[in-house]
């Protein structure tokens, strides 16, 4: 009777084991999720409504090799990776024919998108290399601080679970002619525990992070980081001049 008891304890002491690697392997998803790096700019004088966050059509065709070919007489953009086609409307805010949510702005002769505009041309145009996770690292002016804003959106219409090792959800670095001069994670100390974060189509992470200028000598600095998950994502390239 008792080695029978046993057995159960160990049949069930398995099943959790089985259970908690499912469950574990389900949440860590996030191996082979493709990212994209834009620039994210601010038009002055135009209504964003929600959202600031407007992206070039000529740098996300660059990203994916995508030809583009402006109609005027409709006010229409014809994109193609050379198999597949896709109209964006201009003048009535369509891209295939469906309405936009937001019509894409033209200032200074570029076209801007909204990132719900990109994640369309990305899963149209490219659906098997495309990213699913656009990510976008920016600086704006705070009084007479410097702020760096990171940015994750996912453009896939599924959800994306993004896994962090730790406490830690990113990372920042300061880099003058070739050479680390600054490191935001320098000397602090993070929880240690795997911290999960959902995000549905359309979501969104953010956080701001004051660059230290007062303490780094003028000139001009290539600011870059990561997410720092499970498997590290990297951020884009800003160019920061301290005064």
């Amino acid at each position: 009777m008792r080695e029978f008891g046993l057995v159960i304890a160990s049949l069930f002491l398995m099943g959790m084991i089985t259970l908690t690697t499912t469950i574990r392997a389900e949440n860590l998803h996030q191996d082979g999720l493709n990212n994209l790096n834009l620039d994210s700019f601010t038009i002055e004088g135009e209504n964003l409504l929600n959202s600031e966050e407007l992206f070039s059509l000529r740098q996300l065709a660059e990203q994916y090799n995508l030809i583009l070919t402006y109609r005027p007489n409709d006010k229409t953009v014809l994109i193609s990776n050379g198999s597949r086609r896709s109209e964006l409307d201009i003048d009535q805010g369509r891209f295939n024919g469906e309405k936009l949510n937001r019509a894409p702005i033209i200032s200074d002769g570029r076209t801007y998108l909204d990132v719900e505009a990109v994640g369309l041309i990305v899963r149209s145009l490219v659906p098997e290399e495309g990213a699913e996770l656009l990510t976008t690292l920016s600086t704006r002016k705070k009084g007479d601080k410097l702020i760096a804003r990171i940015k994750a959106f996912n453009i896939s219409d599924g959800k994306i679970i993004l896994n962090f090792s730790s406490g830690q959800s990113y990372d920042l670095y300061l880099f003058k002619d070739g050479q680390e001069v600054w490191r935001w994670s320098e000397g602090k100390f993070f929880t240690m525990a795997i911290v999960s974060r959902e995000l549905k189509p359309g979501g969104e992470l953010s956080y701001e992070v004051e660059l230290p200028t007062g303490e780094l000598e003028p000139g001009r600095y290539t600011l870059t980081g990561e997410l720092t998950t499970m498997n590290p994502l990297q951020l884009g390239e800003v160019e920061v001049i301290i005064d």
